[in-house]
């Protein structure tokens, strides 16, 4: 009998065991089998001798496959048959996660191919199963508000202004997610107004409403494909895309729900980059020609060495951003599991988490992990004790309670899934299960508080959006709720329609402020709000106590309570009591004098208020005898009258003093004043009266300062607040390929960013780094694209120059295969110069392509004009030559009618021609020796033809380290928030003047420095100041600040441009930015210090040093007063640690 499908696959299956050298190995075998026992129980085997076959043609064919990612990369049998290259028992990998025996679920295996070559794959099986078999998966594209709006406008056709208006005052998208129309409509006063209107306004509005959300196009899936056994024309609707693919009417959801299985075919640039560097290695080193990538050694000390520095320029993940680059370097990996826990912390979740500094320090030598019992330790110690990945919570609650793996995943579900039945559910039986196996039970809430700590990475404490805050100080006006605070700060329009732009400058400059934490002494303290993240519509439940005050919450978040903190849902009525404030918000102000007697009284009574006598004495000096300046410390700003004694009562004149209003404050501390903040207000305990669900509402998290992460709210109620294993291993190829081969490295990363012009910038600066030379093109060496020359530097290739275009490169190098060309003119002569024209070979000149043949640009250049002027004259010769010939053969005709004595028509004897004179034969012209172009003529050419600065940059001559300490960079900045004022060192690279509505004039730059290019503006205020000082090419020092500026799908940060001044080798050290080292575990005390002393006098950067002396590129700039005081104080709180 002929095998069935599930032994055949069972046969590949035990085959790739033995091809890995495992076939002895028990634990690989049982594995394996067990695995195959599920497969073919579910009916899954034909899935995946598919997914191999795909991956195997690819692999045949040298197009790189990824080492297999997701939950796919926790099966072995995936493993064993080649479709990942992750040993999963080795990574601790779960096969559970991707297929449980307990669940009915579609198997989901995520391939990735190389970006370029992924439509062959595609192309391969669509040939191998017929084209009725196999289609791409269809999207369906919705038609959003602002789309209706400006569509029904068109439509209607009302002008282009109604649809405009209208789209403008729509409120923005809140996590990328755009709001519904009606939304807009009931919040923006303009809108409302408009939708009851009977004017063009209100009509569109109407009809915009009614078809908010219907289908406005179709497209094609990014990576899904369906294969079917029968013909997909008789059981899915198609339609062609916009490339002519065939593709399901039906979106993902809709074909798995009928039966059929989905394919995602990835598209991974990373891929591309490592096998052009492996072509590369091959071509350049002919002793490893059979070099594969696979064969690297994983324990490469060198490598992670050069992670360990920080080197990461290139490197697949590593490169994105400099916080990512700053955890490299405080991780120090020493081995593959290091990068695999790198890039699982790299998230919001826990990089946020309490237990990130904890694991830092443990990396770092300076404590040991603890472990909550010894059976712990096996399962958390890669990680240093933290729970990072969802493996470790499975191999947790199957070890230590005795769950089932298939039942140890369902609880993983829930945790994704945020599904708080379930989780009450299997914490119950976690408990259980852990005092069955003989621990103890307080241990087991400890633990399950971890795991669920875990889950809160994507699963947040919240609060209902229509909750106001309790805070120290309330802005006049309007006492702004959660959700406004939130809306006012990320959406522009929202705080236009409520009139709130001013409150959104403030809070985007100085973020939410404070409100009251609860303390260790039960009282409430002044606390910063560090941020408000906005979590979706969740069931939230109403919370009253005894005295009628209610908050509305979701049950996982948590309160302080007379019985310690407790989440929502596990408050007892009876038993829990809430904290409240006890004191009266309208009585409370800010500060308050604690001297003893009665005549010292609270701000804002006696002295400030009208009476009699004193009034007026305090009166006669104000308008008379006040100083022009403070008297402590000769300031002219802020002038206040202040009382020595204390008294605002007593206004004698000799009791009057002139202060500025930081004196004026210094002088009432010295007295004893306080600020109520730090006093604390009262608090008293509530009895809880009901807990009642109210339906879906949208809510917020709340995120405190440390150590009182519990904040108030208006009334007073006190509240608190396997996939990285293969994305890992793909770091560690390209982190490995940098280290060994960095020149055909860097090469391959250049050709494969070459369309993305800040990575070039990036590239050019990491070779300049790396001591790696960057070389123009060359008219004989260079290729189409960048290749290693055999003098180990990089050379540009010909396809990159400005003006030269694809055919033109093709006959160039088509030329040169018999032989090169010898000098200018040679190639002058060789190629066709109709298709390699004037302006292209101009190009070739000024992008350094003929500098190797000893002929500098300036003589070139000059001598194009007598190459033209001799391809002119050639024309005019080769036609006199061609009538000179056609004359001789008349004349030799003539002679030979003659000789046969042939008669002229009218019968007399023929006469001889004259003999003709041949034109004169021109030489090529003679190429005169000019003087070179200066330096700056010669980058800029090549800046103009090739996109980048090659031979120099205008910047390249200031010292790095000097650079640094002066100016941030263009990456840099990049990651600032809003308002951030910062001193650049870059040049000018495009200039672009216009004339605004009321006739000034202002400007937009792009700005270029050795790490990436931003867009700035010089507003009319500035501009003419500046003017004076623009020249593209030219080192600049610019000062600005920040704005950023959020769409649906990304942030762009921008330059605002104050002042410009020449950026000199010798002036860079008198910039006004100072930059102060420190060690990193004082940054609380440090920033305190700076809250001290914050001012506008000097500009402080401040640059974090871990123990091992790493240093961090500073973020933030501050301002700061007495900047001689600050480093004493500095230095004081350094020695002191």
């Amino acid at each position: 009998m002929g095998a069935t499908l599930d032994s055949y696959f069972t046969f590949k299956c035990f085959k790739g065991l033995k091809n890995r050298n495992l076939e002895n190995d028990q634990i690989y075998i049982d594995r394996l089998n067990y695995e195959i026992s599920v497969i073919h129980k579910m009916g899954y085997a034909g899935y995946f001798l598919i997914v191999q076959d795909f991956i195997n043609w690819a692999k045949q064919n040298d197009i790189y496959v990824g080492p297999g990612r997701g939950s796919g990369a926790g099966s072995l049998a995936c493993y064993c048959l080649g479709i990942t290259n992750l040993d999963p028992i080795k990574l601790g990998l779960i096969f559970e996660r991707f297929l449980n025996p307990a669940r009915l679920s579609m198997p989901d295996i995520d391939v990735d191919f190389e970006k370029r070559y992924r439509d062959k794959v595609i192309d391969y099986v669509t040939d191998k199963y017929g084209d009725d078999h196999v289609a791409h998966i269809g999207t369906f594209n919705l038609q959003r508000a602002k789309a209706a709006v400006r569509n029904v406008a068109r439509t209607l056709g009302h002008p282009y202004s109604v649809g405009d208006e209208l789209s403008r005052l729509l409120l923005e998208p809140i996590h990328g997610k755009p709001q519904k129309l009606e939304t807009s409509i009931e919040k923006v006063k303009q809108l409302k107004k408009y939708s009851t209107s009977n004017g063009p306004e209100g009509e569109t509005l109407r009809w915009a409403c009614k078809l908010e959300d219907i289908i406005s196009s179709a497209g094609v899936h990014a990576s899904g494909i369906v294969i079917s056994n029968d013909s997909l024309h008789s059981t899915v609707p198609l339609f062609l895309g916009r490339s002519g693919e065939i593709t399901t009417q039906w979106e993902m959801k809709n074909i798995e729900q009928y039966g059929l299985i989905k394919f995602d075919f990835l598209g991974l640039d990373a891929l591309s980059k490592i096998h052009r560097c492996v072509d590369l290695i091959k071509e350049r080193h002919d002793n490893i020609s059979d070099f594969t990538i696979d064969s690297i050694d994983l324990e490469d000390p060198k490598t992670y060495k050069n992670l360990r520095q920080g080197n990461a320029t290139g490197v697949f993940q590593l490169e994105a951003s400099s916080g990512m680059r700053d955890l490299l370097v405080q991780i120090r990996p020493s081995c593959l599991e290091d990068l695999i826990a790198l890039v699982a912390i790299y998230r919001p979740g826990p990089l946020g988490s309490d237990y990130k500094s904890t694991y830092l320090d443990i990396r770092a030598g300076n404590s040991e992990p603890r472990y909550l019992i010894p059976e712990l330790e096996p399962i958390l110690q890669p990680t240093a004790g933290w729970i990072i990945y969802q493996e470790q919570v499975l191999e947790i609650v199957k070890q230590l309670a005795g769950f089932s793996m298939a039942d140890a995943d369902l609880l993983r579900r829930a945790i994704g899934k945020k599904e708080t039945e379930t989780l009450k559910q299997q914490e119950e039986a976690f408990k259980k299960g852990w005092q069955a196996n003989g621990y103890e039970l307080e241990k087991a809430d400890k633990i399950w508080e971890d795991i669920v700590a875990f889950s809160d990475y994507a699963f947040n404490k919240c609060l209902d959006g229509d909750t106001k805050l309790y805070r120290p100080t309330i802005s006049k006006g309007r006492h702004y709720t959660i959700s406004e605070l939130y809306k006012i700060k990320n959406d522009r329009g929202f705080a236009r329609s409520i009139d709130a732009i001013p409150m959104r400058n403030k809070l985007i400059s100085k973020g939410y402020g404070y409100a009251w934490s609860l303390n260790k002494d039960n009282k409430l303290v002044k606390n910063k709000i560090v941020d408000i993240r906005y979590q979706g519509l969740k069931e939230t439940y109403q919370v009253t106590t005894e005295s009628g005050l209610t908050i509305n919450t979701t049950l996982n978040h948590k309160f302080p309570t007379s019985n310690g903190e407790k989440k929502l849902e596990d408050i007892s009525i009876e038993e829990d009591l809430l904290y409240v404030n006890d004191g009266s918000k309208s009585k409370d102000t800010m500060y308050r004098f604690n001297l003893p007697g009665d005549n010292l009284p609270e701000k804002g009574q006696q002295g400030f208020q009208k009476r009699d006598t004193p009034y007026t004495q305090l009166k006669y000096y104000q308008n008379n005898l006040k100083k022009t300046s403070c008297e402590l410390c000769s300031s002219q700003m802020n002038l206040e009258v202040h009382h020595v004694d204390g008294d605002h009562g007593n206004n004698k004149l000799d009791n009057l003093q002139t202060l500025c209003s930081g004196c004026h404050k210094k002088a009432h501390y010295q007295m004893g004043r306080t600020k109520m903040g730090e006093a604390g207000l009262s608090t008293r305990l509530e009895k809880i009266v009901s807990i009642e669900s109210v339906g879906e509402k949208e809510v917020y998290d709340i995120e405190m300062d440390a150590p009182n992460h519990t904040f108030t709210v208006d009334n007073g109620i006190v509240t608190s607040n396997s996939h990285a294993a293969a994305y890992a291993y793909i770091t560690y190829q390209t982190a490995w390929l940098k280290t060994h081969y960095p020149r055909e490295f860097m090469c391959a990363v250049m050709i494969s960013e070459s369309g993305n012009r800040d990575e070039m910038i990036k590239c050019l600066a990491e070779c300049r780094r790396m001591g790696i030379n960057v070389l123009p093109p060359d008219i004989n060496e260079s290729k189409s694209s960048f290749y290693v020359d055999s003098q180990e530097n990089i050379r540009f290739g010909l396809s990159p120059i400005k003006n030269l275009g694809e055919t033109p490169v093709a006959v160039i190098m088509d030329e040169r295969k018999s032989k090169s060309f010898s000098n200018f003119s040679d190639f002058c002569q060789r190629v066709d110069l109709g298709v390699i024209n004037r302006l292209k070979i101009e190009s070739l000149v000024r992008a350094g392509c003929f500098d190797s043949l000893q002929e500098n640009r300036a003589s070139l250049l000059k001598a194009i004009d007598d190459v033209w002027e001799f391809r002119k004259n050639s024309k005019a010769y080769e036609r006199k030559l061609l009538t000179y010939t056609r004359k001789v053969e008349a004349y030799h005709q003539r002679l030979e009618d003659i000789k046969n004595n042939i008669k002229s028509d009218t019968g007399k004897a023929l006469k001889p021609f004259k003999l003709p004179v041949a034109p004169e034969i021109l030489g090529f012209p003679d190429i005169d020796s000019l003087l070179e172009l200066n330096e700056k003529e010669l980058y800029q050419a090549e800046y103009e033809l090739l996109g980048f600065y090659i031979t120099n940059h205008p910047l390249g001559n200031f010292d790095p380290k000097n650079y640094a300490k002066n100016f941030f960079s263009i990456e840099t900045l990049k990651e600032f928030e809003n308002k951030i004022k910062v001193n650049l060192g870059a040049v000018i690279t495009n200039i672009k003047e216009i004339t605004t509505k009321s006739k000034k004039s202002m400007a937009f730059f792009v700005l270029e420095d050795l790490t990436g290019t931003i867009e700035a503006v010089c507003f009319p205020r500035n501009y003419t100041k500046c003017k004076e000082f623009l020249q593209e090419g030219v080192p600049l020092v610019l000062i600005g600040s920040t704005e950023v500026t959020s769409t649906e799908n990304e942030k762009i940060t921008k330059f605002i441009i104050e002042k410009i001044q020449p950026l000199e080798l010798e002036s860079i050290s008198n910039v006004s930015k100072k930059i102060i080292e420190c060690p990193i575990d004082y940054v609380e005390q440090v920033i305190s210090l700076v809250k001290e002393y914050e001012g506008s006098t000097n500009e402080v950067c401040l640059s974090f040093i871990t123990k091992d002396q790493t240093k961090f590129n500073p973020l933030y700039s501050f301002g700061i007063d007495n900047i001689e005081n600050f480093i004493t104080k500095l230095d004081y709180i350094k020695n002191e640690q």
